[in-house]
Order: structure tokens, then sequence, then C-alpha cells
């Protein structure tokens, strides 16, 4: 379950940044294989759909053994890999633009296990995401949605959310939490960078 958490995790980082198109490497993604059909009768199947991607924006943050960011890299400094094999990077930029994150944490029952880890995560969010002009809101979601945090550039307020995380019940609801995230993206700043960051399993009964 924890690698499922990790993979949805990149996966709609990756899917809800290239909208607004976030900055950073683009790199060539070979088209999407079809998903094997889940067993007939499995009562807690997930729904999937294959999609072809050409180009992925991947975000980057790189930090030095200090924990300071390091600016001075290139294209060539970097290498991208899916699923062990090389990919051609098209593009690369340096933004300096400001972070609007909106975090979104499931906190059913399925996923109680979990949570004390996951509540240890805050601190790297703003050490290594946020920056000095980031600002991250925080939604826990189950059967229900809470923001435990709005948007804010206050890092203790924001690690502060996260190990306010309780368990909860089910069913989940993933595309409500997404939704809501995207309500509140669209209130910043234009000229801000908008990411959503989902930490939850590939499920949802919204």
């Amino acid at each position: 379950m924890k690698r499922t958490l990790i993979r949805l995790c990149l996966a709609l980082a990756l899917i809800w940044a290239a909208p607004w198109q976030t900055p950073g490497v683009l790199a060539q993604s070979p088209p999407a294989q079809p998903s094997a059909a889940p067993p007939a009768g499995d009562a807690d199947q997930d729904f999937s759909f294959a999609v072809d991607v050409q180009v992925v924006t991947l975000p980057v943050t790189v930090t030095d053994s200090d924990g300071s960011f390091v600016t001075d890299l290139d294209v060539n400094d970097f290498t991208v890999l899916d699923n062990g094999v090389e990919q051609q990077i098209e593009t690369f930029d340096l933004s300096l633009e400001p972070l609007s994150i909106a975090i979104l944490v499931e906190t059913s029952s399925r996923v109680a296990l979990l949570l004390p880890e996951v509540r240890n995560t805050g601190i790297l969010v703003t050490q290594l995401i946020m920056g000095a002009t980031g600002e991250v809101a925080v939604i826990a979601f189950d059967h229900e949605l809470e923001l435990l945090q709005d948007f804010t550039s206050d890092p203790e307020l924001v690690e502060a959310a996260f190990q306010n995380l309780q368990p909860g019940g089910d069913p989940v609801r993933l595309s409500d939490a997404v939704a809501r995230a995207i309500f509140l993206l669209q209130q910043r700043d234009e000229d801000r960078r908008k990411v959503i960051v989902a930490i939850s399993e590939a499920r949802d009964h919204g």
C-alpha cells in the first residue's frame, strides 16, 4: 500500500502540474500500454484507463549536503529514466516563479497505519519544496473533505497541519478533493506556479 501511495502522489503531481505549464524538465514519454482489466467479481476493483502522453513536465528541486538550493545546473546534469529506459529531455528551464501547492492527504481507515509516516513529510515540504516565496494548502479527505490549512507561507503552520492528520472512515472522495484543490488554486495570483500533490490510494468513491 505504501508503494501505491508514492506512485499516485507522483502521478497526480505530474498530471495536475502540466495544465499550468510548470517549468522544469520536459521529457518524452513512450505511449502508455493498455491497463489489464481487473478480475471479474472483485468487490474492490479499481477503475483504470490508458493515456498516450508525448511530453511530461518534471519539476525538479536540487539541494546540496547542507540543504542549500543548487541553481547552477544545466540539461547535461540530468538523466530521466522511465522503467529503466533513458528518455530524451526536450527542454530545460530554470524558474524562480513562486509555488502554490495544494496537498491532498487521504485519511481513510485503509491508510491509518501509514499516517505516522505521512505526518513526518510536512517538514520535507517546507524545507525542500516551498522555498522562500512558496505557499501550501493542506486538505485531508476520506468520506468528507477538511481544509486543515489554507494557503500559507508559514512553514510552522504547514507542518502543524500534517501533524494534525487523523484517521477517518470510508469511502474515499479523491475526485472531490482534487476538484476542491483546483478551485482553491484558481483563486491564487496568475503569476504563481500551481501544483496539486495527492498522497492517496488509486481509488475513488466520491
